[in-house]
């Protein structure tokens, strides 16, 4: 199972996701899936909006970013 594309093609569909999303579809542990979005952000993919259990990942483009902040 490829972890990354799982979560791009859920933020490609639902716009946002969260964390708890990806453990829940797939029962990985968070601390492993928190590697994969943060391997992702390293590469400039997506982008985390919020803290702690308010934060969501939506992909990195500015229109993106900007529309996920102000909703």
């Amino acid at each position: 199972m490829d972890i990354q594309n799982l979560i791009l093609k859920k933020i490609k569909k639902n716009k946002r996701v969260r964390v708890a999303d990806i453990v829940k579809a797939t029962g990985f542990s968070r601390a492993y899936i928190n590697r994969f979005f943060q391997e992702l952000r390293e590469k400039g993919e997506v982008a985390l909006i919020g803290k702690a259990n308010k934060a969501c990942y939506v992909l990195a483009r500015s229109k993106a970013v900007f529309q996920a902040k102000n909703s």
